[in-house]
């Protein structure tokens, strides 16, 4: 699976570790690996785990939990465990 996007964040629980603007999803080895530019990261934050993968495709998020954080890559596994809908401007 491929996919590009703009809109993401890294989460550590609730809290926002970092934001993405544009990104990239790309097959990698028998994963997955996210590329895009990480905004505004907390350094405390981004150490910490699990870390969780939000992206924004469309109208829609995809979620994935215990991403792990590699070689300029965002590295996740199996597909998202959630496609909500987002419901803007509400």
């Amino acid at each position: 699976m491929q996919a590009e996007g703009i809109g993401g964040e890294l989460r550590a629980g609730y809290a926002v570790a970092a934001r993405l603007d544009a990104w990239r999803l790309v097959p990698y080895d028998q994963r997955h690996v996210v590329h895009g530019k990480l905004r505004h990261p907390d350094p405390y934050l981004m150490q910490q785990r699990p870390l969780t993968l939000i992206l924004r495709v469309g109208a829609f998020t995809w979620t994935w939990e215990n991403v792990v954080l590699e070689g300029g890559g965002i590295l996740i596994e199996g597909a998202p465990v959630e496609g909500v809908k987002v419901l803007h401007g509400t």
